[in-house]
This record gives structure tokens, C-alpha cells and sequence, in this order.
């Protein structure tokens, strides 16, 4: 029974993913209740909408960790439980690609408020472009992990604007399979901005040859640059290989490991001839 979690007026985490039945707007409104709140967990929730986001948010401040992947959330709810906790360092907003309330234009309003930001995974949310990314290019400086995951939108021109914003020198990992409109030359140049660049993932986008991987490979100077490739089509995001780090919510010991790559995918830095 969560019925009462609005009495718990000091609580700091709660996590509530795949609770489908028991989230609802009522129960996630009974939050703004808990100003102390800091991590959020409600993936895999789709009984909420923006009314109990919006209720929430009245009282909710200071979180540093959410997830509302698979969430039935839009624009308005969004914006305003970001716009309300710019302390936020770690957002996950997977797989929101069913949600029509949910836009390009309204992520890219919502992610203005997240200056502090260190790791966003949209994967699988289609609505993702070039106004997400413009977003992400402007305010988000301190990103260290960015999955882009099956954002079939994102271009070549994104990556530029990637490339040439301040805080790609702070990125580590970054996800861009199934990006299928991304060329070599696109990702070649973000990848020689990415200096500091752990692991890029490249599966499932038609142009990324093997020819084009020992090219970039050779023009870029990385040799900490990890890999991962393979052209098999993507037929659904969540099997988009290589998984970003999972970054343990704030004051956890233990934390869940990231899953390595797997299949025909190369791993390793420059190649020397």
C-alpha cells in the first residue's frame, strides 16, 4: 500500500518503477507533500499524466535523480518538474515515443532548466531533434552521458552543433545508435571535438561502414575511444546495443553496472599502421 506516502513529510527516495497500478495522479500529487524528495523513480508507469506532474511539482524542489521512461507525460507536466528542481543531475526519459503530448519543442523548454546535468538518456523517444539538441548544445555544460539511442530524427547538422558546443569537452559516453541519418562525416567531426570522449556507440546506422569506422578511427586522436559498431538494421530501440552507464542515484553504495557491448561491434582506440 502506498496510500500514505504523502504523510512521510522527510522523505528522500522512492522508487516506484513498474508500479503501474498504484501510480496514479492522485498518489504522485500526494508528493508535493515531500520537499525533501531527491530521487524519483517512476518508470514503466503509464497511469499518471501531466495533472499529477503538475501537482507534484507545487512542492517537489529538489531532486537530483529522476526516471520517468515509459510514462505517459507531456509538455506541460514535464516543464514544470523541471523547471522547479535546476539541482537535477541525472534525468531518464526512455522510451517516450508513444506520448502525443509530448514534443520536440516541449523537451527542448523543459531540458533550458537543466544547467547541472550530467547524465540524460532519451533513447527510444522519437521526439527528440533539433530543438532537443539545441537545448542540450546551449545549457546542458556539464553533460558527461548522453544516449540519443533510436532519436531517428538527430542529423548530421546536430552533431556539429554538438561539436561546437562548451560542453562537449566534458562528455564521456555518448549513444547514438539507430540515428540512421547520421553520415561519418556528421559524427567524425563531433568525434574529433569529443576529446575527452570513453565510449561512443555506433551500432545500426546504414552509412557507418567498417571502411568509415578505420577512417574516423584514424582521424581521430583518442586512443581511450572505445568503439562499438555493427550495421545490422535496428528494428526496435530497446535493443540498441550498448547501454550508457547506469549512474547509482546520489548517496547509494552500490549501483548497477553498465552492460557492455555485444555481438560484431569493434572496440578500441585509434588504429596505428
Amino acid at each position: 500500500d502506498i496510500g500514505p506516502i504523502h504523510t512521510l513529510t522527510q522523505l528522500r527516495e522512492l522508487k516506484l518503477s513498474r508500479c503501474a497500478s498504484a501510480v496514479t495522479d492522485a498518489r504522485v500529487g500526494a508528493l508535493s507533500a515531500c520537499p525533501h524528495l531527491r530521487v524519483l523513480d517512476l518508470s514503466y508507469c503509464p497511469q499518471f499524466t501531466d495533472k499529477g506532474l503538475l501537482s507534484m511539482s507545487e512542492g517537489v524542489k529538489s531532486l537530483v535523480w529522476l526516471n520517468l521512461s515509459a510514462c505517459k507525460i507531456g509538455d506541460e507536466g514535464l516543464g514544470s518538474l523541471l523547471s522547479g528542481n535546476p539541482m537535477l543531475e541525472v534525468l531518464r526519459l526512455s522510451m517516450l515515443c508513444g506520448n502525443e503530448c509530448l514534443t520536440d519543442e516541449g523537451l527542448s523548454h523543459g531540458l533550458r532548466w537543466t544547467k547541472r546535468l550530467k547524465e540524460a538518456d532519451l533513447s527510444g523517444t522519437r521526439q527528440v531533434g533539433s530543438r532537443s539538441l539545441a537545448a542540450i548544445c546551449r545549457y546542458c555544460k556539464e553533460l558527461q552521458l548522453l544516449s540519443l539511442a533510436g532519436c531517428v530524427r538527430i542529423g548530421d547538422q546536430d552533431m556539429i552543433s554538438l561539436s561546437q558546443s562548451r560542453g562537449v569537452a566534458n562528455l564521456r559516453h555518448i549513444d547514438l545508435c539507430g540515428c540512421e541519418d547520421l553520415s561519418a562525416e556528421g559524427v567524425g567531426r563531433f568525434l574529433r571535438a569529443g576529446e575527452n570522449l570513453r565510449c561512443v556507440n555506433l551500432n545500426m546506422i546504414p552509412a557507418i561502414t567498417e571502411d568509415a569506422i578505420e577512417a574516423m578511427q584514424c582521424d581521430v586522436d583518442n586512443e581511450s575511444l572505445m568503439w562499438v559498431y555493427s550495421r545490422s538494421k535496428m528494428t526496435d530501440a530497446k535493443h540498441s546495443g550498448l547501454k550508457l552507464p547506469n549512474a547509482p542515484p546520489p548517496k547509494e553504495k552500490k549501483g548497477g553496472k553498465g552492460k557492455k557491448g555485444k555481438g560484431g561491434g569493434k572496440k578500441g582506440g585509434k588504429k596505428k599502421k
